[in-house]
């Protein structure tokens, strides 16, 4: 199940007996490390114990990645040691498919109701987002990027689709929008001054850094629509239950691409939609 970036995560481990079925409480309290995903060690929540042989803590995540735990603990003189690990998705991670869309296209309207279920289809709603997003190699989803860029030039192109550019900084000092920097969203392209008076962005390395809102408004509906699709098959897939009639979306990316035969309208539309961001 996704964990979003803030939330307070829950983790529970339990604790059995040699025979492995069992659960048994260990001989004290465990302890409990984490590591977070800039390899620094994160700050361990208190250890609580739940019924026989659960052990819990909640960890408020702080940094979005790869987390390792590790909880230690003794059980009849016997040292036991449970690694595991768990992802905190970014902020910018929600993707572009509702999941009620992905509902709707499932005719699954009543049918997927759990809370687990939901969360679940939340993540492959995640999962086709991204999965289209690098097909396209392109932003859709909206959200704020930040690039450190080198300087001397008298123009800096800022890849995707950018709604806006909110800060510029260059050496360390803020600029102004509009005199001291201009942005053409038509090509991309953000220059140095005003648009009367055409500077070039002083030299150096890494020493311009942009923050700007990169993505699609209104994403395309060819590529929500693929990305339904994915979400369709992939929920089929987790749940066992293939659809025979379902198209490989894999098998059917790869032939758009190669253009070996005549796809449906909505693949020919997003094969155009991928030849342009590919451009």
């Amino acid at each position: 199940m996704p964990i979003d970036f803030s939330d307070g995560v829950l983790r529970s481990f339990t604790l059995t007996a040699p025979n492995g079925v069992d659960p048994i409480d260990a001989d004290t309290t465990p302890s409990y490390a984490i590591t977070k995903p800039d390899m620094t060690a994160g700050t361990a929540p208190a250890v609580q114990h739940g019924g026989v042989g659960d052990y819990y803590v909640v960890y408020p995540s702080v940094m979005a990645g790869l987390h390792r735990e590790v909880l230690t603990a003794s059980v009849g003189g016997i040292p036991v040691v449970i690694r595991r690990s768990f992802i905190v998705e970014t902020v910018d991670g929600g993707g572009f498919i509702d999941t009620d869309e992905a509902i709707q296209h499932l005719a699954a309207a009543g049918i997927i109701v759990t809370p687990d279920e939901l969360d679940w289809l939340r993540w492959l709603c995640m999962v086709a987002s991204d999965a289209v997003e690098k097909d396209l190699n392109r932003i859709i989803s909206p959200r704020i990027i930040t690039r450190t860029v080198d300087g001397g030039t008298s123009a800096i192109v800022l890849p995707g689709t950018v709604q806006s550019v909110t800060t510029v900084v260059e050496d360390g000092i803020a600029l102004t929008a509009g005199t001291d920097y201009t942005f053409s969203s038509a090509v991309g392209i953000l220059y140095r001054g005003g648009q009367q008076s055409a500077r070039r962005w002083c030299g150096g390395r890494q020493n311009i850094t942009i923050t700007y809102v990169a993505g699609d408004q209104s994403p395309p509906l060819v590529a929500r629509a693929v990305g339904m699709t994915i979400v369709a098959r992939s929920w089929q897939m987790s749940r066992q239950m293939p659809h025979p009639s379902m198209d490989d979306v894999d098998a059917a990316l790869q032939t758009v691409a190669a253009g070996s035969r005549t796809p449906s309208e909505t693949y020919i539309a997003y094969r155009n939609l991928r030849q342009l961001a590919i451009a």
